[in-house]
């Protein structure tokens, strides 16, 4: 089957409720996230606790601007990929100037997402409540830092 994308902030609700009903058959589900670059570079070789400590901040300091989640069944079968896109407003976030023009030039529209994104509270509120329906999940990452 072929993928279909669905960004809008009006429908991410209903977007959710196809979500739920879909991982009963399809239970692999493949994320791939945006978020605004990173804000402290880990030295090529830090120590574990020092690679933990820049992802840490990192992840502290800056918010998600896009989640992709894409279901298969595991046997190439692929559904359909969802991308939800949050509000976010570069006045107000931290972000990494180079990997912000690197995410405008593929795509990502901040002045949209400044007025249309998803409010990231409602979004784990609702996506939160429909994961406990699913224990046999496989989450499968294209980088699992």
């Amino acid at each position: 089957m072929g993928s279909s994308l669905h960004d809008e902030n009006h429908n991410f609700k209903t977007e959710l409720q196809h979500l739920h009903f879909a991982l009963y058959n399809f239970s692999f589900v493949s994320v791939d996230t945006k978020f605004p670059g990173w804000l402290r570079q880990t030295p090529r070789f830090g120590s574990d606790d020092v690679r933990y400590a820049d992802m840490k901040y990192n992840i502290d300091k800056t918010r998600l601007v896009q989640l992709g989640l894409t279901l298969s069944d595991g046997n190439r079968g692929v559904l359909k990929t969802w991308e939800f896109k949050f509000a976010f407003d570069l006045g107000k976030e931290s972000y990494n100037k180079d990997f912000v023009r690197f995410l405008k030039k593929n795509g990502i529209d901040f002045d949209k997402l400044r007025s249309d994104g998803i409010n990231w509270d409602e979004f784990w509120h609702e996506f939160a409540a429909l994961l406990p329906r699913h224990r046999n999940l496989t989450w499968v990452t294209f980088h699992g830092s």
